[in-house]
């Protein structure tokens, strides 16, 4: 690694880790992005503990990600910081469930050093049984206006 990694103070560093916010912040070192820290809110989100997140997240794999979307995630990590704000959305595996992330990114700098800063939202899952019930509700209701 060519680059030197972006070092918090423990001051910020503990302001971004117990953030009840999902915030991931990151560096791009020689093409690769490397995750400098992760809040609680993220790994609340994502239901991991930080440690095996930033595992995870250090070993480039895109596994929890849908096959669908891993394409366009990876092709918006390599050009998200040639932008000053990006945003995208993919789906990931929580729990053996794949739920839609909403990624809002922004680039700064800091000592000369860029730093990439991601807020997420996350939608559950759609409920089929829930689904079901609303169909079987609707189509009750519409016998009942057209009869």
């Amino acid at each position: 690694m060519a680059a030197s990694l972006y070092q918090f103070d423990q001051q910020s560093k503990n302001f971004y880790e117990k953030s009840p916010f999902p915030i991931m912040i990151y560096q791009l070192v020689d093409g690769q992005y490397q995750v400098l820290l992760l809040s609680e809110g993220y790994c609340n989100m994502v239901k991991s503990g930080r440690a095996s997140m930033m595992a995870y997240l250090g070993q480039h794999n895109l596994s929890r990600v849908h096959p669908e979307d891993r394409s366009r995630l990876y092709n918006f990590i390599q050009q998200v910081d040639q932008k000053k704000a990006h945003r995208l959305t993919y789906r990931l595996s929580i729990e053996g469930h794949y739920h839609q992330l909403l990624a809002y990114c922004k680039t700064q700098i800091d000592n000369g050093i860029k730093l990439l800063s991601s807020t997420t939202s996350i939608s559950p899952p759609m409920d089929r049984s829930w689904l079901t019930r609303l169909v079987l509700m609707l189509g009750k209701k519409l016998t009942r206006l057209t009869s």
